[in-house]
């Protein structure tokens, strides 16, 4: 810890305490330095849906495998979404992140194909 800086035992509940360092000085800093600001959550139309996609190859074969689990955060929105898209009978795309993305780049390239 520094010079300027003083410990301090911080209860942290049934968890114990913990020793914090905190500035000597605290009251003579201002208001915004002495407590953290909440951070805002700002909206994004992207929502990472996760996933897991995998794809092995040999001189004549290819397996490709995803996991079927929709979330959202902490919370399971499907347990049955499929992330792979058979587009021809020996081309498969699998993609995971957004989920709206995954399904609008796989009609987009099913529509191209079949032109």
């Amino acid at each position: 810890f520094s010079a300027d800086r003083a410990q301090e035992r911080v209860s942290v509940g049934q968890y114990g305490s913990l020793i914090a360092s905190v500035p000597k000085n605290i009251t003579s800093m201002p208001i915004t330095s002495q407590v953290e600001c909440a951070r805002q959550q700002r909206f994004s139309p992207y929502e990472n849906n996760g996933g897991t996609c995998v794809a092995v190859a040999g001189q004549d074969y290819c397996i490709v495998a995803s996991d079927s689990r929709l979330s959202q955060g902490y919370s399971i929105l499907s347990r049955t979404t499929t992330k792979a898209c058979q587009l021809t009978p020996k081309c498969v795309i699998a993609s995971s992140g957004c989920n709206a993305d995954q399904v609008a780049l796989h009609k987009l390239l099913k529509f191209k194909i079949k032109m």
